[in-house]
């Protein structure tokens, strides 16, 4: 590896309590991020990026892994990142216990002692890259459901469906099974008429498996294959949902959003077509909540967002970014229908529809300023014409919102992007009159 006086960064998923969390961020090249759990921390590190230097490193709190528990997620976590570090904090326990973890941090330590734990420097000083530790070996006991004696390529594919928490990862997961078990095993959800074998896991049946009579004598195995992958798969949707969703209103938060517009404004750059950016916050939301009570803001913030939904294309994405403040991400992966053809007027017919929509609408907990009393002030940014990546387009639509602002509110302010690259001309147009 070539110097560099570039500090190294590290992404760094803290499972558990962390005493050392305070004292981490303070190094302003450490990405932290906090995972409750041990099935968290495989979700989040399915959420970064494969391939950057320095691999990510997990931090697991002692007090949260039991030892029949470990080897098994510390094989999860390599199967979704080779390059992973587990370091184990606190005391490093006796030989042969929790020794699928080879690294151990004290309770004590800093971001000083994490870097040398790893053999990493403050900088890139050194000539050669640090030497990466052998992947400790999983006993047969502790294996994953993941490791099976044969198939291990479709459980890669199924693996990496459930991560990405795909909408096909379960149809997916009987897929594999059928492959396997044989092409006539069907799932019911409730207890069939013949012969069947309960899919259960941990007391609980999720379902039965059904064949045909030559393969019964398969479906114990079968049932036991199949139970855990259900689990995981539907654990891993909820949090992902849960990481990715603003628990009020059901919009994508900002984490997602801001994922969603890198990648969008990704494919855009590649396929050459436009990506666009509204922002918006609703005026003089704190009267309300003042006025009304928060039950009223709360049922103002979830119909805004069912409002948007409603006049939205499908590959679109709503999310909330702030407390009133709101995003729409206006995608269209495979461009506008017509070669040539440009998606700014569309966005702007649908943003007039919405604004109408907002002016318009009934919301019962205002009393006498039920309808027409509630306006928007937003920006529309358009890729490539109004910024070049996320953080220009982002930055140029909040200009937007401003400048709405400063005319007067209930306003939208479009961007030059509308019709090409015209820095100087920025449009605004007025929603209806509330009143």
């Amino acid at each position: 590896m070539s110097g560099s006086d570039a500090p190294i960064t590290m992404r760094v998923i803290l499972v558990g309590p962390s005493p050392i969390e305070q004292r981490l961020r303070r190094d302003p090249d450490l990405e932290l991020i906090r995972a409750p759990g041990l099935l968290n921390a495989i979700g989040e590190l399915a959420l970064e990026p494969l391939g950057m230097e320095p691999g990510p490193v997990v931090i697991v709190n002692q007090d949260l892994v039991r030892e029949r528990d470990l080897a098994s997620w510390v094989e999860s976590l390599r199967r979704v990142d080779e390059s992973v570090r587990v370091v184990g904090l606190g005391d490093a326990p006796p030989a042969g216990e929790l020794s699928v973890i080879e690294q151990w941090l004290p309770l004590e330590a800093g971001p000083s002692e994490l870097r040398t734990l790893l053999g990493l420097s403050l900088n890139h000083t050194t000539s050669d890259p640090a030497p990466e530790s052998p992947h400790a070996p999983v006993a047969p006991e502790a294996a994953s459901p993941v490791r099976t004696s044969q198939g291990d390529f479709d459980d890669d594919r199924l693996l990496a469906a459930a991560l990405a928490a795909g909408a096909n990862a379960r149809s997916m997961c009987f897929e594999v099974l059928r492959k396997r078990f044989g092409s006539t095993i069907e799932f019911a959800g409730e207890q069939p008429e013949g012969a069947g074998a309960p899919v259960v896991h941990r007391g609980q049946t999720l379902g039965w498996l059904v064949a045909d009579d030559q393969q019964q004598h398969d479906l114990g195995g079968a049932a036991a294959w199949v139970a855990p992958w259900l689990v995981l798969i539907e654990q891993h949707a909820q949090l992902r949902s849960a990481a990715f969703t603003d628990h009020l209103t059901g919009a994508w938060n900002r984490r997602y959003f801001e994922r969603f517009l890198a990648g969008a404004l990704e494919r855009a750059r590649a396929r050459r077509h436009e990506v666009s950016l509204l922002m918006f916050d609703i005026d003089d939301f704190k009267r309300y909540n003042d006025a009304y009570g928060h039950p009223a803001g709360d049922e103002i913030l979830r119909e805004t967002v069912h409002l948007l939904n409603s006049v939205i294309r499908p590959t679109d994405r709503v999310a909330r970014i702030g407390g009133d403040e709101f995003a729409v991400v206006f995608d269209s992966p495979d461009g506008p229908r017509e070669p040539g053809q440009r998606q700014v007027p569309s966005i702007v017919s649908i943003t007039q529809r919405f604004q109408a929509q907002i002016n318009q609408h009934h919301f019962p907990k205002l009393g006498a300023d039920a309808q027409g009393s509630l306006t928007i002030s937003g920006g529309v940014a358009t890729f490539p014409w109004d910024g070049h990546d996320a953080e220009s387009l982002i930055q140029r639509a909040d200009e937007l919102v401003l400048e709405s602002k400063r005319q007067g509110k209930n306003l939208i302010c479009i961007g030059p992007g509308e019709d090409g690259p015209d820095p100087d001309k920025t449009h605004a147009f007025l929603g209806p009159d509330p009143r």
